[in-house]
């Protein structure tokens, strides 16, 4: 229903993460759903109802709501502990590459991608900008 429309028009930046404020998503729950209109007469009873009414909407628009920003695996990166590489010497006797080619690779690597995560379709484009294409294969 939601997917693939950001309702949110205007973010608010505090450091690097996007913050919302409360009033741009009341606005946006009550863009996407229709006003509940009069029940009663009685201004107390229908003011009431109205609350729990938008209340409902905001409980449904939290749990449908698809929204772009927040990926499964990105926020898994985000909580994910910080792995230190393993030592030269111990990556050159496994992988029998010589010192300064794999102090070159990393080099480029952390040049492309400083906080060392990214999806296996970027690191294949990575890899194959730095090594030649006929070598970059998975065979």
């Amino acid at each position: 229903m939601f997917a693939g429309k950001n309702v949110f028009t205007s973010i608010t930046r505090s450091g690097d993460r996007p913050k919302r404020r409360a009033s741009q998503f009341d606005r946006a729950v009550h863009r996407l759903y229709a006003e509940p209109g009069h029940v009663c007469a009685n201004q107390l009873a229908d003011h009431l109802f109205q609350r729990l009414y938008w209340a409902i909407r905001t409980i449904q628009f939290k749990i449908f709501y698809k929204s772009e920003e927040l990926d499964v695996e990105e926020f898994a990166d985000q909580c994910e502990v910080s792995v230190r590489p393993p030592p030269l010497d111990e990556l050159a006797r496994k992988t029998r590459f010589n010192r300064r080619w794999i102090k070159y690779m990393y080099a480029k690597f952390k040049n492309e991608c400083p906080t060392g995560r990214m999806r296996e379709a970027e690191f294949r484009r990575v890899l194959a900008s730095i090594i030649a294409p006929e070598r970059a294969t998975d065979q």
